[in-house]
This record gives C-alpha cells, sequence and structure tokens, in this order.
C-alpha cells in the first residue's frame, strides 16, 4: 500500500523542510527567538509529515498547526517593517491561499510538484523577512 510506504530523505518533499532552517536560525540569531523556534518546529514537523507520505494523523495536525503559528509570528514581527517587505510577506500570503485552493489531494498526481513549489515560496517569503529584520535591527 503506497501510503504506508515512506518518502526518504532525498525526496524533494522532505529535504525542502530544511531550507526552513536558515531564516529560523537568522530570526534567532536578531532575537526574534519565538519566530526562529516556531519555523524550526514547522520544519520538522513538516519533514515527519512528509516523510510519512503525508499520513493523517498527528504529524499532519502538528505540522498545520506549527506552520500556522510561525506564519501568524512572522506577520507579527514583520509589522514594523518597510511596505516593500510587507508586500512580499503578503505575496506569501496570497500564494499560500492559491496554493491551499489549487492544490491536488495528498498523493494524487500534481500535488508533489505543486506542494514543493509551495515549500520554496514559504522559504524564500521567509528568507526575505528574516533578512530584512536583521538589517532592521542592524545586523
Amino acid at each position: 500500500e503506497k501510503a504506508k510506504i515512506g518518502r526518504r530523505l532525498v525526496d524533494p518533499l522532505v529535504y525542502s523542510n530544511f531550507w526552513y532552517l536558515i531564516p529560523a536560525f537568522l530570526y534567532i540569531l536578531k532575537g526574534y527567538i519565538w519566530q526562529g523556534i516556531f519555523l524550526t518546529i514547522s520544519s520538522f514537523c513538516s519533514y515527519r509529515y512528509h516523510a510519512l507520505r503525508e499520513s493523517p494523523g498527528l504529524w499532519a495536525k502538528a505540522d498545520k498547526l506549527a506552520a500556522i503559528t510561525a506564519f501568524l509570528l512572522t506577520i507579527y514581527a514583520s509589522l514594523g517593517l518597510t511596505m516593500e517587505t510587507q508586500v512580499c510577506l503578503w505575496l506569501e500570503v496570497l500564494c499560500t491561499l492559491v496554493v491551499f485552493y489549487y492544490q491536488p489531494p495528498v498523493n494524487s498526481p500534481g500535488y508533489d510538484k505543486i506542494h514543493l513549489v509551495w515549500h520554496l515560496g514559504v522559504a524564500v517569503g521567509q528568507g526575505i523577512v528574516s533578512v530584512t529584520l536583521s538589517q532592521a535591527v542592524g545586523a
């Protein structure tokens, strides 16, 4: 049964979760501790969820909860930033909504590619915000 066969670390949906650790590290370095912690937790939960081939259960719920928490903390951290950075953040919001609306069901054709693009978009968006926050506090 396909759903019980896990994904390997070389699978892009598995290793792409580690991209989030770069902005998480920058957040922690610049004092945005909770943002860095929850982005790290989100990275781990999403890694587990995808390594188990998107099985419903604890990791599916933990992945969603950690991602939402990290995202809300990102919005809060970016409130004092420039309009350009906020535009990048809201583009990330829009992309997320579009992906969730148009994403094929889990384990169907096209799911892996679209979800991988979402992982990349979130990592880049978090990277932009974390670098901008780093510059805003005198990095």
